[in-house]
């Protein structure tokens, strides 16, 4: 069961066997930004756009790329204002960024903690 679950936050390279890198870690990274920002577990099920249950990751991007961002964000977190809802919208872009599927694409840490300083 924990190795069912811990396999959400592993880069798509890590679970085909490829091998650990620090790009991986960047996706594990990226994925516990999602949580964070969502308030939801890569292994609950979403209900995407067209009502379909896909993971945390795919529903997310369909959100942004819908341009219903605003919906992504944890209720809890308390939202009020545009400076606020543009901050999320720019760490959950970080998030993204960190979780692409090619680790080629993904940024470096630094580079993740150079965006979140930003801020």
């Amino acid at each position: 069961m924990f190795m069912q679950l811990s396999q959400r936050y592993m880069a798509p390279e890590i679970r085909e066997g490829v091998g650990a890198s620090v790009k991986a870690d960047v996706y594990s990274f990226g994925m516990l930004m999602m949580e964070t920002v969502t308030g939801r577990r890569p292994s609950w099920p979403m209900k995407n756009i067209r009502g379909k249950e896909v993971e945390l990751l795919k529903w997310a991007r369909e959100k942004v790329e819908a341009g219903i961002s605003s919906e992504i964000a944890d209720h809890r977190m308390g939202l009020e204002g545009e400076k606020e809802t543009k901050e999320v919208k720019a760490f959950l872009d970080i998030a993204q960024s960190c979780t692409e599927e090619s680790p080629k694409y993904r940024p470096t840490m630094k580079e993740v903690v150079e965006r979140l300083n930003r801020l």
